[in-house]
């Protein structure tokens, strides 16, 4: 067994998360609060010395740039609704936020967009080109809402496309099953080789 105190606040923070697998507990819970509190401290710490100390403490009140007031206000006004009567306000932080993200995208950063779009222009000369092709239309089918699922054309197109969401949503969570294995691996091989010294 390992006597590095290191390993072992590792371990102790690892069968802490653990825990939660059973039940929700006190123990789980103090492992919960610290990383919400660390990285919550860090993302203060980081949007100072980031953008708060340059942009406002610098650019505004030292250069006398005084347009960075206007992303200031905005910022304030998101804080509204945690005050009774004012969460009105935080709409037009939030509407400007959403406005100006679509409008950049848009405008530009549409590649990974058109990509996709480009993408889906495929010869069919081959059975995966001809399954892809299909899902796509039969994906796109049952997502257009404009017309009724009663006919019959449509109505067999979204049942297609239907399954075709539910392929890809699954192929996506076990993507995602993998992930957290690769995740889990590592904190094994900590409890059972590096702090038990079970295994090579």
């Amino acid at each position: 067994m390992s006597t590095d105190v290191g390993v072992w606040l590792q371990v102790i923070c690892t069968i802490g998360v653990l825990t939660y697998l059973y039940k929700e507990n006190w123990f789980w819970r103090i492992f919960e609060y610290a990383i919400v509190a660390g990285y919550t401290g860090y993302s203060l710490a980081y949007g100072y010395h980031n953008y708060i100390k340059p942009f406002i403490g610098e650019k505004m009140i030292k250069e006398g740039q005084w347009s960075f007031l206007i992303p200031l206000i905005l910022g304030i006004l998101l804080y509204a609704r945690f005050v009774s009567g004012w969460g009105w306000l935080g709409r037009y932080a939030m509407a400007y936020m959403i406005g100006y993200g679509a409008g950049y995208t848009l405008g530009f950063d549409i590649k990974p967009l058109l990509g996709q779009i480009r993408a889906s222009f495929i010869s069919l000369t081959s059975i995966n080109n001809i399954i892809l092709w299909l899902f796509i239309v039969t994906s796109l089918a049952y997502f257009f809402f404009t017309v009724s699922k009663e006919a019959p054309a449509m109505k067999g197109l979204s049942t297609v496309g239907k399954w075709a969401v539910m392929i890809a949503l699954g192929a996506s969570f076990g993507n995602t099953i993998l992930y957290r294995y690769n995740l889990l691996y590592p904190r094994m091989k900590l409890l059972f080789n590096t702090w038990l010294g079970l295994g090579g």
